[in-house]
């Protein structure tokens, strides 16, 4: 079984074009890192919602054999790799807690429905899930449901690193070497980076093997047999 879930690095390298970073052309493509893709872009946004072929996919591959997705975009119909209410998320610079949330719920209930598992906490601030390798193979589901709400809150929210700040501190204080920070700081963002990069200083400077971190959502996931 394997693992997927939310991660950073990937939407800020793709900011809203998932599928367009595996693009090899030499020169840069819209949604490549070097000519990303962003809300405040509606030039971009309009070639790539209005493509030659017909379909809306952002550069991201049709998986074969699945259901295209009916849209309007500037009073035209198109078919879409996107969902009408994911596709709304392309222009957008913000998401709230609750669209993002419904827009994974959206995906999570694409995978269930066609018969895949997937395991999820709703309460991680960037949502953490899991699922087995055959449940979204061709990542239809959340090309379909998620990838522009998911991409939004990631870009727009810091994720809460308190759970791997204190396994450091637990870590030297396991060694009896007294941390530079006594407990996480409250503020996401900055301030808690400052202290994963200090505390992960004097954990090397100590030459202290505190082993690999895992967030507790991943430890003993009831994977199906």
């Amino acid at each position: 079984m394997d693992r997927r879930f939310t991660a950073v690095p990937l939407a800020l390298a793709c900011v809203l074009a998932l599928g367009a970073c595996s693009d090899n052309n030499s020169e840069a493509q819209p949604g490549s890192e070097e000519n990303p893709i962003s809300a405040d872009n509606p030039s971009s946004h309009e070639e790539l919602q209005n493509p030659d072929g017909g379909v809306i996919t952002y550069g991201n591959p049709i998986p074969k054999d699945e259901v295209l997705h009916d849209v309007v975009v500037d009073g035209k119909e198109r078919k879409s790799l996107f969902t009408q209410k994911n596709l709304d998320f392309a222009t957008k610079s913000s998401v709230t807690r609750e669209e993002y949330e419904s827009a994974f719920l959206d995906f999570a209930a694409c995978i269930e429905d066609r018969g895949g598992w997937i395991h999820y906490d709703l309460d991680s601030h960037v949502i953490n899930y899991t699922m087995t390798s055959s449940s979204d193979p061709d990542d239809y589901c959340y090309n379909s449901h998620f990838n522009f709400p998911d991409s939004l809150w990631q870009l727009t929210q810091y994720d809460d690193g308190a759970e791997r700040i204190q396994f450091y501190i637990d870590c030297l204080n396991d060694h009896d070497v007294e941390p530079v920070h006594a407990a996480p700081d409250e503020e996401k963002g900055p301030p808690q980076w400052k202290q994963d990069r200090e505390l992960q200083d004097q954990i090397a400077e100590e030459g202290i093997d505190c082993g690999d971190f895992i967030e507790s959502f991943y430890q003993d996931v009831p994977y199906p047999e």
